[in-house]
């Protein structure tokens, strides 16, 4: 307490990490959960990504029972599974400035005030992309073939 002035002052040490990947960046997540609208990923310290439907690999479709994406290719399936490793190319970001809330507003349901702060659009639409599972096995063998 600095006197005469009432106000209380700290000295403070912390860390920070600033994350705002780029556009066209890939990165890897987590699928966290899945809708007819898309699939929502997360990272270890981030979990506001979302793959839109349109945005997925072509032939994908939504199972609404599992909750789940699936890719047909070459008349096999691949599900998109929530918890599994997921490879995405970032296509935008989306900023919304965040207004205080006055204290009798904070409890009731504010559309702006749901969205997050940050946001990240990506896709899965070539290859490498998706499931890392999917792409595990073809990876390997080409890693065997370079290295004989």
């Amino acid at each position: 307490m600095i006197g005469q002035d009432g106000g209380a002052h700290v000295n403070v040490e912390f860390r920070m990490i600033v994350f705002r990947p780029f556009k066209g960046e890939v990165l890897t997540g987590r699928i966290s959960s899945a809708t007819a609208a898309g699939v929502k990923v997360r990272t270890d310290f981030f979990d506001e990504i979302f793959i839109p439907a349109g945005a997925l690999f072509e032939g994908s479709r939504f199972d609404g029972k599992e909750q789940v994406w699936i890719w047909r290719d070459d008349g096999q399936d691949f599900y998109m599974d929530k918890n599994e490793l997921i490879r995405f190319r970032v296509e935008g970001e989306v900023f919304v400035d965040q207004l205080p809330v006055p204290p009798h507003l904070k409890g009731e349901e504010s559309s702006l005030h749901n969205k997050p702060p940050y946001a990240i659009t990506a896709s899965c639409q070539q290859a490498g992309l998706g499931l890392v599972s999917w792409w595990v096995e073809e990876e390997e063998v080409e890693e065997k073939e370079e290295g004989e």
